[in-house]
Order: C-alpha cells, then sequence, then structure tokens
C-alpha cells in the first residue's frame, strides 16, 4: 500500500506541476482490493495483494466541457 501510494503522489506531483498554478483540477483515487465481501457467508475475505489500483482524473475537463489534451 506504500508503494501504491507513494506512486500516486510521484504522478499527482507531476499532473499538479505541469498543469500550471491554479489550473489543475484533479481527482485522485485508488482502489484496494486486499478485503473483499462474501455474500454467502456475510464475513470479510482476505485476498493477496497486487490488484490495487490508482486513478487520476481530470475533472476540469469533465465539468467544464474542455478537451483534454
Amino acid at each position: 500500500m506504500v508503494k501504491l501510494f507513494a506512486l500516486g503522489a510521484a504522478a499527482a506531483g507531476a499532473l499538479v506541476l505541469s498543469a500550471g498554478v491554479g489550473q489543475a483540477q484533479l481527482l485522485i483515487t485508488d482502489n484496494d482490493e486486499k478485503v473483499r465481501f462474501d455474500p454467502a457467508t456475510g464475513k470479510t475475505v482476505n485476498q493477496a495483494p497486487g490488484k490495487d489500483t490508482v486513478s487520476i482524473i481530470d475533472i476540469h475537463a469533465v465539468c467544464c466541457g474542455h478537451e483534454p489534451g
């Protein structure tokens, strides 16, 4: 999880620096897939690590009608 956080922080920093002052409107989310819910038993089940994801979404382009790029 620490590596995932560091990767997300580095990517966000790169995007913020390249976007200019006051223009970056980013949404950074993560998805930790180590724990899932088993509906049959009603319990959480721990899974092997390795399928976590980080998404960086430019919400300025989505909300304001700007083309990405």
